[in-house]
């Protein structure tokens, strides 16, 4: 999940939580907020492409390794262009998932 770096640690693991139940459900229910955006004309395409746009913003909640390593794929090529002035790697950038429990524990 990406948030922005300016957004408190404590403040972007709740806004993550809550944006990984919204996708959880919407991934388990997609049938019916496929139909729900139709009918309310909230998305200008047919109803059999929905289905193939919703996969590819919303296909789950958790990167796997493959799109990790992706990720650190086109970080590596976005370095060796000039776009950033040092390599990055996806898991520094990650929301640590033991930061809560150990903050408040």
């Amino acid at each position: 999940m990406v948030l922005r770096r300016s957004i408190p640690l404590i403040q972007a693991i709740a806004l993550e939580k809550k944006l990984t139940q919204a996708i959880d459900l919407a991934l388990a229910h997609s049938g019916l907020l496929s139909t729900m955006l139709i009918e309310r004309g909230l998305v200008r395409v047919q109803a059999d492409n929905l289905a193939t746009y919703l996969t590819l913003y919303a296909n789950a909640s958790r990167l796997s390794e493959a799109q990790i390593q992706g990720l650190n794929a086109l970080f590596d090529l976005g370095f060796q262009h000039g776009l950033y002035p040092a390599p990055l790697r996806t898991q520094d950038y990650l929301i640590p998932k033991r930061y809560h429990s150990l903050r408040f524990s």
